[in-house]
């Protein structure tokens, strides 16, 4: 039995003056972490396993969400491609990037957009909370 996907889908056409994050994860705790830190600070956080995923959630309505935040690395497509889309779909939106890995390997490089802002995993609730604050600001 597989877990849903999305979390809070049935508010995603809702306008609200509440902060909406959509955060991509295909790591079931750091979702759950985040998912639940950010909802305690006030945002209304929508939650997706894979960046083909998050798309379809973004697309359905580009304008209820203040951020992404998306891990770097993903089955499939990755965050980076996930950020080129959301950019394309609408531009003011940020992206912030979390990792594990940012040094990469010379098989796989990372290679991040220039000036990305990236929350280094493993992170703390403080820091997570602050610079979400600040990319949304």
């Amino acid at each position: 039995m597989s877990a849903p996907r999305c979390s809070m889908a049935s508010d995603l056409l809702e306008s609200s003056t509440v902060p909406a994050v959509l955060v991509v994860d295909d790591e079931g705790a750091v979702r759950d972490f985040v998912r639940i830190a950010l909802s305690h600070a006030g945002y209304a956080v929508f939650s997706a396993t894979d960046a083909q995923h998050a798309l379809e959630v973004f697309l359905a309505n580009p304008l209820r969400f203040s951020l992404v935040l998306t891990d770097v690395r993903m089955p499939g497509r990755s965050g980076v491609d996930l950020a080129a889309d959301i950019h394309n779909a609408n531009p003011n939106v940020p992206v912030v990037f979390m990792s594990g890995f940012l040094g990469g390997t010379p098989r796989q490089p990372v290679a991040l957009p220039l000036g990305a802002t990236v929350l280094e995993k493993p992170f703390t609730l403080d820091s997570l909370i602050q610079l979400i604050k600040q990319s949304i600001a």
